[in-house]
């Protein structure tokens, strides 16, 4: 799959700062301690215990589609 999201410097900076999973491994470790807290999380949605911040590369909603990935969102 190729893409050319461009990524905003604020997303980078805080890849950068490791706020948010540089990689796979990064993303892993979610498991074992998230980036965000359970009671920020019910702030937002109610209804959930974790987010789940998903690392590069990202990709749009229609390269998504065209390979037929599900979204969940």
């Amino acid at each position: 799959m190729t893409h050319e999201v461009t990524i905003p410097v604020e997303l980078r900076s805080l890849i950068d700062d490791r706020l948010w999973p540089r990689n796979a491994d990064d993303s892993r470790h979610q498991n074992l301690e998230p980036l965000v807290n359970e009671a920020r999380v019910r702030s937002f949605a109610p209804d959930a215990a974790a987010v789940r911040l998903n690392p590069p590369p990202f990709y749009t909603v229609s390269e998504l589609i065209a390979f037929g990935e599900q979204a969940f969102w």
